[in-house]
């Protein structure tokens, strides 16, 4: 799997822009089966394979898209999500692809990712806590062939979002 790189250009506008707001799919490659603690979730084991994290960032300074994709890449941070937990356990993610939008898509796409054949749904209620859709989770565990990161980029371009791939930052 290869994350393309963005443009300078591109960088450095989304770097200046303090309210860059999107969805985003983080890419976690387990590579054996992984009992993660959470707190008051409980204990969750996941099987290896690649999981697919859906997230967004509607908010500003620390809760717009850049700062809440590089939190997830840090190895230095408080653990507050359950999505914070897995990565600790498992280590950074393999990868990441997103789009900018102002609108909530977060649960639009975990619902499409829970109807294709290609995703099992993982745990119930893995970061969906404040979810007022029927996701049921925001975790996904890829059984399908293929470049995910092409699956993914395809997948956010038929809701008619803009995907990119690699870190929106430098």
């Amino acid at each position: 799997m290869t994350v393309s790189p963005l443009s300078d250009a591109y960088q450095s506008a989304m770097t200046q822009n303090s309210t860059v707001k999107g969805v985003y799919c983080l890419i976690i490659r387990i590579h054996q089966n992984s009992l993660v603690r959470m707190g008051a979730f409980g204990d969750v084991d996941f099987p290896p394979g690649d999981w697919v994290y859906v997230g967004s960032a509607m908010g500003t300074g620390s809760t717009r898209l850049e700062n809440r994709i590089r939190r997830h890449f840090s190895t230095e941070k408080t653990l507050h999500w359950h999505v914070d937990f897995l990565i600790d356990k498992v280590g950074p993610p393999a990868g990441v692809v997103w789009a900018e939008t102002e609108r909530e898509m977060e649960c639009v796409v975990a619902e499409k990712l829970k109807l294709d054949k290609d995703f099992e749904i993982g745990p119930l209620g893995f970061g969906s806590s404040d979810c007022s859709g029927q996701c049921g989770s925001h975790i996904f565990m890829f059984s399908g062939f293929g470049d995910l990161i092409e699956i993914l980029s395809g997948l956010l371009r038929s809701l008619g979002l803009r995907p990119n791939s690699g870190m929106p930052f430098k």
